[in-house]
């Protein structure tokens, strides 16, 4: 058997296994599970998607943040993104299952690897759950019913739109806007005012269906203030 031969094959075996490995990555998949060394985090609504002609892109819930292309060669993925840095670590070791997927490599000597699970949609972060309408019903300054105090009219409400824009109607001091960041691995939203102090606030929250618990994190005094949600403007 000549050399040419074997050479033809072995490069026709590989282009199968690379073809064959493009087939099983293409879709939705959801980010489970990060582990760096000792550390793991699991981002909420972390997605990528894959298709057949190396197009790739991902996103954290509905926002959609990262696009390019992705190559895979002896079961090693490399994913360039178009609109961002470039990536110094090289390519993952990949291992794709029927409904699941590992990636792994080193980064500065330490090892990450990337757990998915092969979904049909994209996931809701809990950052696209705080948009809407959300009613005033509760609040508790250092413990102590102090609703009258922020809502002596039993109207205020908050209105969290899409594009990180926030209105607060009702209060004692009339209308209140800003805008807010909401963070990417844990319940919490840090708000900006459109003030003449750039006032700022942060405040941890919980979700529970249409139940929305707002706790300070940065004010001397504890105040949680419960919300739910409604369908229009007071």
């Amino acid at each position: 058997m000549s050399k040419a031969y074997i050479l033809a094959a072995s490069i026709s075996l590989i282009l199968i296994l690379n073809s064959c490995a493009k087939s099983k990555i293409k879709g939705l998949w959801q980010v489970d599970h990060v582990l760096a060394h000792t550390d793991e985090v699991s981002p909420k609504g972390r997605w990528v998607r894959f298709d057949k002609k190396n197009y790739q892109e991902s996103g954290n819930g509905w926002q959609k943040h990262s696009y390019g292309t992705y190559t895979i060669k002896r079961k090693e993925i490399s994913v360039i993104n178009d609109n961002g840095p470039v990536d110094q670590f090289g390519a993952f070791k990949i291992k794709v299952k029927k409904k699941s997927m590992e990636w792994e490599r080193h980064e500065d000597s330490r090892r990450t690897k990337i757990m998915f699970t092969r979904i049909e949609e994209i996931p809701m972060s809990d950052r696209d759950k705080l948009i809407g309408i959300w009613d005033l019903d509760r609040v508790l300054e250092d413990g102590k019913e102090s609703l009258s105090k922020y809502d002596p009219n039993f109207n205020r409400y908050i209105y969290i739109e899409w594009n990180n824009l926030f209105t607060t109607r009702n209060t004692p001091t009339g209308a209140h806007t800003g805008f807010y960041n909401a963070h990417t691995h844990r319940n919490e939203i840090e708000v900006f005012y459109n003030d003449d102090k750039n006032s700022r606030e942060v405040w941890k929250y919980k979700l529970d269906g249409d139940k929305l618990v707002l706790t300070s994190a940065n004010r001397k005094e504890e105040v949680i203030m419960e919300y739910h949600r409604i369908k229009k403007f007071l």
